[in-house]
């Protein structure tokens, strides 16, 4: 069992009276909470130190905490070249990847904006020629290609969704994500990013969409790779 406090991992082991050689002699255990290994959230990874698990204490009062929350829903969708070949375990893998990507994202609009952030749906589309490509062309034309792709298969009046982000190709010359400007709940509402950058961009797009511009420092700093000062540098290294 690993401690999310520590990252240590402790093993456990049965009482000889709950072990039994035939389902048919199994009986009813209970499990009491230990005091050693208390129930806590957590939050993804620490921005500051970058460690995997950041634990926190429960609100003081949860029903204030959730009632302060606002709701926002996010379709997730994955184009071939960002899905990769067409075999359960590979999409398994992948599926995990940008889910855990998403948890670390949601912890950072929760923990900062309030927001409680929710994957409505995850969309993988495997490099087999059994699938269509969700449609790229370059740069902002990219964009506008996935918002009438949004449109025709997942349209924000029908599906309710907040904002809807793509990963994949059709981004170039140093531009490494994209997304419309102050744009939740409507068909502008989409953003584009290059697979493989990490939680950073992803909340930095998306802040787009919730109507951030750019910052000089922060996460919403407008340079990645350049000598300019950078959060992305800082904390990813």
């Amino acid at each position: 069992v690993r401690d999310p406090r520590t990252g240590t991992y402790r093993t456990m082991s049965l009482d000889g009276g709950l072990a039994r050689p035939d389902w048919s002699q199994a009986g009813s255990a209970s499990l009491e909470p230990s005091p050693e290994f208390p129930m806590m959230a957590s939050s993804g990874l620490d921005p500051v130190t970058g460690a995997p698990t950041l634990v926190l204490g429960g609100p003081a009062n949860p029903p204030r905490y959730e009632a302060s929350l606002k709701v926002a829903t996010v379709i997730v969708a994955l184009d071939k070249s960002a899905t990769g070949v067409n075999s359960k375990n590979h999409l398994t893998e992948v599926a995990s990847q940008h889910l855990a990507l998403m948890a670390n994202v949601a912890a950072i609009y929760e923990n900062q904006l309030g927001i409680r952030l929710l994957v409505q749906e995850l969309i993988l589309t495997p490099d087999s020629d059994d699938y269509d490509d969700i449609p790229y062309d370059d740069n902002g034309s990219t964009l506008e290609e996935f918002q009438e792709w949004v449109q025709r298969w997942r349209r924000a009046a029908t599906y309710g969704q907040t904002v809807a982000i793509r990963f994949g190709d059709g981004l170039s010359g140093g531009i490494i994500g994209i997304a419309y400007q102050d744009a939740l709940h409507t068909r502008d509402g989409v953003g584009v990013m290059k697979a493989g950058f990490g939680w950073a961009l992803t909340c930095h797009e998306m802040a787009h969409v919730f109507g951030s511009s750019h910052s000089l420092g922060g996460i919403m700093n407008a340079q990645y790779t350049t000598e300019e000062r950078s959060f992305f540098r800082d904390i990813e290294g």
